[in-house]
């Protein structure tokens, strides 16, 4: 877990997720899409049963975390997202750390064999007062709360 002098020098108000990458902090969020823990189901009819369908459980669905914040807020964004995809699908322990409004650890998820799958930079408009935001999306391994 990230220490909460690391934590604090990364922290504005707004920005309540922080993420770290095989254990180095890479950035503060204002967003954090959390995967959707999906189970496929297989329907299987039985002839002569009309009043319903079997569903068996099958396997579960790719799980994907989408994380957003302004550009400049964690520099080291980009360059981890150009970097993993210069080397071979890296995969990579990544710690998603929940905060409350006083900076305290509310949830922590730690994700397992995670790698980068897309990084979308921000729309560029000079006539709007707006925070120019980026986008980065991981899949994930195993997933554990805690």
């Amino acid at each position: 877990m990230l220490a909460g002098a690391q934590l604090g020098a990364m922290i504005t108000p707004g920005y309540r997720f922080v993420v770290a990458v095989d254990g180095v902090p890479i950035g503060a969020f204002t967003e954090c899409i959390l995967p959707a823990f999906d189970l496929e189901v297989e329907t299987v009819k039985e002839g002569g049963l009309n009043t319903y369908v079997h569903q068996l459980p099958a396997q579960n669905r790719a799980a994907k975390i989408t994380l957003k914040n302004g550009v400049g807020v964690g520099r080291s964004l980009l360059a981890f997202y150009q970097r993993a995809m210069r080397e071979r699908c890296p995969r990579m322990e990544v710690t998603v750390t929940l905060l409350n409004s006083l900076h305290i650890p509310v949830m922590v998820l730690h994700i397992r064999n995670a790698y980068p799958l897309r990084w979308q930079g921000p729309e560029l408009r000079s006539g709007e007062n707006t925070v120019a935001i980026q986008t980065f999306e991981l899949a994930c391994g195993e997933i554990l709360v805690t």
